[in-house]
C-alpha cells in the first residue's frame, strides 16, 4: 500500500497543525466476505474504509472514493481517498495484493481475489 497526502490549502509544515473538527461520518457495518480461503480485494478495501470511518474521528469528513467503485475504473483499481474537515486529503493506494506464498505482479495491478 502506498499512502499520499494533500495538505489543506494554506497549510505550512513549519507551523503547528490547526485541527479542524466537525461531524464525523456515519458508521459503516462491513465485514469482508470469505469464500473458502479466498478474499475479494474490494472487500478488504471496504473493510479499511469501515475501519477509518468507525474510528469516530471528528477530523474526518468522509471516505470520498473507493477506487473499485469508480466508473470507469482508474489506473489504480483498489484504494481509498479520505477527506478531512480541514480540506486535506489522504489516498491509500493498494500497490500489491497476493495470496500467501504468492508473488506480487506489476505495481498497482492487484488481482480481484487473493
Amino acid at each position: 500500500m502506498s499512502i499520499t497526502a494533500e495538505s489543506a490549502q494554506g497549510d505550512q509544515y513549519a507551523q503547528p497543525e490547526t485541527e479542524v473538527q466537525g461531524e464525523p461520518p456515519a458508521r459503516i457495518e462491513s465485514v469482508p466476505t470469505i469464500d473458502g480461503a479466498k478474499v475479494k480485494v474490494a472487500d478488504i478495501e471496504e473493510w479499511l474504509a469501515a475501519l477509518v470511518v468507525n474510528s469516530g474521528s471528528p477530523e474526518l469528513l468522509q471516505v470520498s472514493t473507493r477506487y473499485s467503485q469508480e466508473d470507469p475504473l482508474g489506473a489504480i483499481p483498489y484504494g481509498l481517498e479520505l477527506r478531512w474537515h480541514s480540506g486535506a486529503k489522504i489516498r491509500l493506494n493498494f500497490q500489491d495484493a497476493y495470496s500467501s506464498g504468492g508473488r506480487p505482479g506489476a505495481a498497482y495491478q492487484c488481482p480481484d481475489t487473493i
